[in-house]
């Protein structure tokens, strides 16, 4: 009886002790796991940093090259705003305005039209203030056309017949609204000025309109303005030596 009671014992110590070997074996992979796993995540922390350093070190690297040609692009930036304002002064300066303007368009016309610059600098040449011009001063008068006239008394011819003079104006609007045949006074008008051969010069604008032509030696003189009556309108002509 005794010596079953001492085997119950023992066989229930030998338990207890499986009991705490298994859970102190159980507690002791937990730490193992837990210490490798530390162990682990603190080399990739630490490898992610080293990365991460790398990166930064690269970064600030680019951003130090991007700031040197930032720097260059800027220098290059002012640089050339600085050209341009030495060009936009130098054609300030250089470039023809107003009546020299005009003066220089009309010279391109010629040279586009085959006349060459030794002719063009010839004329200048010889041009000069006091002009020699015949002291007769033709006036004629005609019908301005509209869209609503064309027809009789619509042109007027000088120089021997060998320049013809017609002009075409807006229509003139009653005080009730109704067109009118006539043109109207306070509108542009547009003036054609015809050759023998057809060459044609048009001017365009409120009279008085003033315009020239050269034939040949000389140079034809005309002024158009307004007259009496609501259709007409009178063309005097002149003729001075060219140039």
């Amino acid at each position: 009886m005794a010596r079953r009671l001492s085997d119950t014992r023992k066989r229930k110590r030998r338990q207890i002790w499986w009991r705490i070997f298994k859970w102190v074996f159980v507690l002791g992979a937990i730490a193992a796991f837990a210490a490798y796993g530390y162990q682990t995540g603190t080399m990739l922390a630490e490898q992610k940093v080293v990365v991460l350093e790398d990166e930064v070190r690269q970064l600030s690297n680019q951003v130090k090259e991007l700031n040197v040609d930032i720097g260059k692009l800027a220098t290059t930036v002012t640089a050339e705003r600085q050209r341009v304002k030495e060009w936009e002064s130098a054609y300030n300066r250089d470039a023809p305005t107003g009546e020299l303007k005009n003066l220089y368009v009309q010279l391109q016309e010629k040279s586009n039209e085959g006349v060459s610059f030794e002719r063009l600098a010839f004329v200048i040449a010889q041009a000069r203030e006091q002009r020699n011009c015949d002291d007769k001063v033709v006036n004629k008068r005609f019908i301005v056309q509209t869209a609503l006239y064309k027809g009789a008394n619509d042109s007027v011819a000088f120089a021997d017949k060998s320049i013809t003079v017609t002009a075409m104006g807006e229509t003139a609007i009653g005080a009730n609204g109704a067109r009118n045949a006539w043109y109207d006074k306070t509108k542009p008008v547009t003036a054609r000025f015809i050759l023998i051969g057809g060459k044609t010069s048009e001017k365009t604008g409120k009279l008085p309109l003033h315009h020239s032509l050269v034939v040949g030696d000389k140079e034809h003189r005309f002024t158009m303005n307004f007259t009496d009556g609501n259709s007409f309108a009178t063309v005097a002509h002149s003729i001075c030596d060219y140039p």
